[in-house]
């Protein structure tokens, strides 16, 4: 008999997901009670809980019985050959598990009673590694759809309240509204709360940036368990998505020396070294990463710019992706060339699909409102700040040179890269929630003072 997969939500899977659910929610409500008191920032902590599992069991349904597909369930498809795999061949599914995947592999271990994960899954090691983390939940889940999906929610909610806590101690009288950028960006929540690499990425970014804060920064004890926490974070990035990396680095440098130059008196000096030091960072990196592009292999600067004119025209093709799809014209695969790209690539990273160009979809409808917000709170937060006011403030603040650096970069990136809305709202959420407290911090009236840690 062979393996028929129906993502149907069951009886035995709707009892499974309510008592995690509720479980998750009760002990989101007494950590709450608990941990406000001290710390105001914690009254939120039962509200953003609610908030991403709402977002999780939103995004199943519409994937369930709106779409009827969608990588989400491709990667649960895949991880459920993978469990029965599991139960039928221990020794096979540990190989995968701690292997590379190979063609040779997937016909070999894979049959018609096991399951096959789509083709298309098994042709990069970043697919391939969504399919492991969730098959080991799988294991312990039967064929449930829902369950799985909760428990990676509920996972990517603490690395994301700790970078809301982490920013709630440098800016406390903007922690009310900052809740806004990072617990209740509606993108983030939606697309980065399921079994999707996106979910992977925001997590790791989180944590990278929460650990590298308290080691690097506030030189707290780097223990075994925030070794542990930076080396997976780490390697989870890398794995699914490693052009993250590099796009944290240039502001990791910057925030690490940031209290170097903090210690200079003068104001005006200040003034002119913050931005002058995160500009030169930033190409500093960018020539290191063109010279000496050997030492990123397939990462290199070469590479990715030939990689980046192939993808972007792929994802072009309507029969592949559909018509939601925009063009920002053609380039040479030269730093050259892409430089001439960069004021749209931008506008694109940063604030498309616009609301006109949503198509109906109810996935770019939201992203075409969120989008609209953020370019209200830009045009807006610029004209209070006087534009060069909006980057003072910005370069004041070395977390916010970090959003800065890592935004532009991203959003760069991906704006060159996506020609497909399909793929941009989902490519962009590991920067909205570093975008959106820049834009917050600026919108919001007041200047935003730095605590030094």
């Amino acid at each position: 008999m062979s393996c028929v997969y129906n993502p149907q939500i069951g009886v035995v899977d709707f009892v499974i997901s309510s008592f995690l659910v509720l479980g998750f929610l009760a002990g989101a409500s007494q950590k709450s009670k608990k941990m406000s008191a001290l710390h105001p920032h914690y009254k939120y902590y039962f509200s953003g809980m609610a908030f991403k599992l709402f977002a999780v069991i939103s995004f199943l349904l519409i994937f369930i019985y709106y779409y009827n597909g969608g990588d989400t369930l491709s990667y649960h498809k895949g991880a459920i050959a993978m469990k029965n795999l599991f139960f039928s061949s221990p020794g096979r599914y540990f190989d995968l598990l701690l292997n590379p995947i190979t063609v040779e592999k997937y016909y070999n271990y894979f049959n018609p009673e096991t399951c096959y994960p789509p083709t298309w899954m098994v042709k990069k090691e970043a697919n391939f590694t969504v399919i492991r983390v969730a098959s080991i939940f799988q294991i312990f889940l039967g064929n449930s759809v829902v369950a799985p999906n909760i428990i990676f929610a509920r996972l990517a909610y603490t690395p994301l309240f700790k970078l809301y806590e982490l920013v709630c101690n440098y800016f406390p009288e903007k922690g009310t509204i900052l809740r806004y950028a990072i617990l209740f960006t509606p993108s983030v929540a939606f697309w980065g709360s399921g079994i999707m690499k996106d979910t992977i990425a925001v997590t790791g970014i989180c944590w990278l940036v929460v650990m590298f804060e308290k080691v690097a920064i506030q030189k707290v004890r780097i223990s075994i368990s925030r070794f542990a926490i930076i080396a997976f974070s780490a390697m989870a990035i890398y794995q699914v998505k490693s052009y993250l990396l590099l796009a944290l680095i240039p502001g990791m440098i910057v925030w690490f020396n940031f209290q170097r130059v903090s210690r200079i008196k003068s104001g005006f000096v200040k003034a002119v070294l913050f931005p002058a030091f995160g500009i030169g960072s930033f190409f500093g990196f960018l020539y290191l990463y063109t010279t000496y592009g050997e030492l990123f292999g397939i990462y290199s600067a070469d590479s990715i710019f030939v990689e980046a004119a192939i993808i972007q025209q792929d994802l072009l093709r309507e029969e592949a992706y559909g018509a939601n799809s925009f063009n920002i014209g053609t380039f040479e695969p030269t730093l050259a060339g892409v430089t001439g790209k960069i004021p749209k690539a931008l506008e694109a990273g940063l604030l498309r699909p616009y609301l006109w160009e949503s198509g109906g979809s109810p996935t770019m409808v939201l992203s075409g409102i969120e989008n609209t917000i953020i370019l209200f709170m830009l045009i807006v937060g610029l004209f209070r700040r006087k534009i060069f006011g909006f980057f003072g403030n910005t370069f004041s603040h070395p977390f916010l040179i970090l959003s800065l650096i890592f935004t532009l970069f991203l959003a760069f990136s991906i704006g060159l890269t996506s020609a497909n809305f399909g793929a941009l709202v989902r490519y962009k959420i590991p920067l909205m929630p570093f975008f959106m407290t820049i834009l917050i911090l600026n919108y919001s009236r007041g200047k935003s003072e730095y605590i030094a840690k």
